[in-house]
């Protein structure tokens, strides 16, 4: 009798892990936007961070239909995105790491096409993919370019975000077991400070293809105290070169010095307009805006 080996799983294990705080209004597109992928092997974990609207009863009623896939915590106290997408890392058991909020919408073949890249390019640590905008209503507003190599990603992290954390998927295999994920004291830019300490263990990448609807809130903490997330952002880089041996171009120190004496004389409200002007959104062909649009009226699970 010829002896079997055991064959490989394939399809390595996801964790797509979700921090959700007071999102009732958005949760249920969102999970199903998880729940409806191509790619079905992964884990869902959500932690609740005390919502005080109705997250706790949608998630509890996802959480019962589908058992076998959602993994449900619950935080007492308000704890904020760190806490809660750590807590949520500490019980994943998947080797990629996929981060979700709870007001987003995964594009169907998001993790397909995100696993097939790590699994191919052994050496990456991160990866994203480009965005699509969208209004509080769902409104289409157009989409967000992010760089595709490695090297692009990291000379323009020290000036912009040049991938989006809600979009991207960790390879946790390449990280050490006492791995520091999130910072609790960062608050706002607790996603650069992760990537600029993720940049020492393998490279980035983001796809070509659209991967995530990202909901535009006007008054999100951002947006409402922008001074505060500039001096949060200007923390983290200067962290990055001094603890992380990250080296900035010199032109990217230089825009970071315009960026400082802007922010400083720019009333608040003028300093998102900016922002928001600089960093821009373009528009996309019509079957990406067709695409984008659809999940928002994506209802039913196939799993």
């Amino acid at each position: 009798m010829i002896e079997r080996k055991p064959i490989k799983n394939r399809n390595p294990l996801v964790s797509v892990i979700m921090p959700v705080h007071n999102s009732g209004k958005y949760l249920a597109l969102a999970l199903n936007s998880v729940l409806n992928q191509t790619y079905k092997n992964f884990e869902f974990i959500i932690v609740d961070d005390a919502s005080t609207d109705n997250s706790q009863t949608i998630l509890k009623e996802y959480a019962k239909k589908y058992p076998r896939k959602i993994k449900l915590l619950k935080n007492s106290v308000n704890m904020g995105v760190s806490y809660s997408s750590n807590k949520a890392i500490l019980k994943s058991k998947g080797n990629y790491i996929a981060r979700m909020d709870g007001d987003d919408l995964m594009f169907p073949e998001r993790l397909e096409f995100q696993v097939k890249f790590l699994e191919k390019n052994k050496g990456y640590v991160l990866v994203g993919g480009q965005v699509v905008e969208i209004s509080e209503s769902g409104e289409f507003l157009g989409e967000r370019k992010y760089p595709l190599t490695s090297e692009e990603i990291y000379k323009k992290m020290f000036v912009f975000m040049s991938a989006l954390q809600g979009a991207t998927m960790i390879n946790k295999t390449l990280l050490p077991k006492d791995f520091s994920w999130y910072r609790n004291d960062l608050r706002v830019a607790e996603d650069m400070d992760l990537f600029f300490r993720l940049f020492k263990y393998g490279k980035f990448a983001n796809l070509k293809s659209f991967i995530l609807s990202y909901r535009r809130h006007p008054f999100s903490i951002s947006r409402k105290w922008p001074k505060e997330t500039f001096a949060l952002t200007n923390k983290c880089r200067v962290n990055a070169i001094l603890s992380y041996g990250y080296k900035p171009t010199i032109f990217a120190v230089l825009m970071m010095v315009l960026q400082t004496i802007a922010v400083a004389l720019l009333p608040e409200k003028f300093v998102v307009l900016v922002y928001v002007k600089l960093r821009g959104i373009k528009l996309v062909d019509e079957s990406i805006r067709t695409k984008a649009l659809k999940l928002n009226t994506v209802s039913s699970i196939v799993l």
